[in-house]
């Protein structure tokens, strides 16, 4: 990049969040829908057939404490089950429900509508320079930040 960056920085300090937060908003749907953080762990959960609170805790980045807590009200609206291992009774893991999957796709297709309302004021051309943009500042970024750090 060239120039100076610091008032872009704080420009997209400012926009991501109101982004986001409308976004959000909007794509809302129906009393009882999903919070990002349940999204996020339903996708995870999505991902495989079987998850230990150890392994969904490391992919979000929190406490296993937070991480039950988040999975306790999962299992009480029936979005995923719990069942002890055969093998080794310690271990707990956690399951996507048929609710759950279902609930994911709905707050998925509630999502990408309401982005494509927004989208729509664009111009294609604007469209496909965001998406561009985005896609590559995602790539620089890599899975778990910026690459070459760390």
């Amino acid at each position: 990049m060239h120039g100076e960056i610091r008032p872009y920085l704080e420009r997209l300090e400012v926009l991501f969040p109101v982004l986001f937060r409308r976004l959000e908003t909007r794509s809302r749907g129906a009393k009882g829908d999903l919070s990002i953080v349940q999204r996020m762990v339903l996708a995870i959960l999505m991902g495989k057939e079987q998850t230990t609170m150890s392994e969904l805790s490391s992919a979000l980045g929190i406490t296993k404490g937070a991480a039950t807590t988040l999975v306790d009200r999962l299992v009480e609206d029936g979005l995923a089950s719990r069942a002890r291992s055969e093998s080794d009774r310690r271990l707990v893991y956690v399951q996507l429900t048929e609710k759950g999957r279902l609930a994911l796709q709905e707050s998925k297709r509630q999502r990408l509508k309401a982005l494509g309302e927004y989208l729509a004021l664009l111009e294609d051309e604007e469209v496909d320079a965001l998406v561009r943009i985005l896609e590559k500042l995602a790539g620089v970024m890599g899975p778990e930040g910026l690459k070459g750090q760390g």
